[in-house]
């Protein structure tokens, strides 16, 4: 049986078979591949709305995403679940509120719907109540029907 051409690697040896792709337990993807998704899905819609978007490398730090556009800035931390640490808000928060920036969290509220929220205060270490109110990312202004944001 002939080998295609293609299929001989370094000296003559037969190429290996790709690994098959990392799912977490039950088969999904894995937890960074779908955090990374949900802020490409967050970076397009940004753009839709007419932003310039940097994506943060690696998405260690604070930041996920800097939105410039509309006479504004964005700093906008992705979090499919929304959860949010208070030293997190309130290190976001600070640093947004530092650089004149708008402190932002993205975060999904159901299967196709991505709501953006502005933090409007520090939160207190282990409280529940968190500061921060959904808003409309094209204008920054708050969303008709305000939402509980326990």
């Amino acid at each position: 049986m002939a080998m295609h051409p293609r299929a001989i690697g370094y000296r003559g040896r037969p190429l290996r078979e790709p690994a098959p792709a990392e799912k977490a337990i039950g088969g999904g993807a894995s937890p960074y591949k779908a955090g990374k998704a949900f802020e490409n899905s967050v970076r397009s819609q940004l753009r839709r709305r007419g932003y310039f978007v940097i994506r943060s490398y690696a998405s260690k730090g604070l930041v996920d995403e800097v939105a410039v556009g509309h006479g504004r800035a964005l700093f906008v931390q992705c979090k499919r679940r929304g959860v949010l640490g208070s030293r997190e808000h309130n290190e976001l928060y600070e640093l947004a509120v530092q650089h004149g920036a708008v402190p932002i969290l993205a975060m999904k509220l159901s299967e196709r719907v991505t709501g953006y929220f502005e933090l409007t205060g520090l939160r207190e270490f282990r409280s529940r109540a968190r500061p921060m109110v959904r808003i409309d990312p094209l204008t920054c202004e708050a969303w008709p029907e305000q939402l509980a944001c326990v």
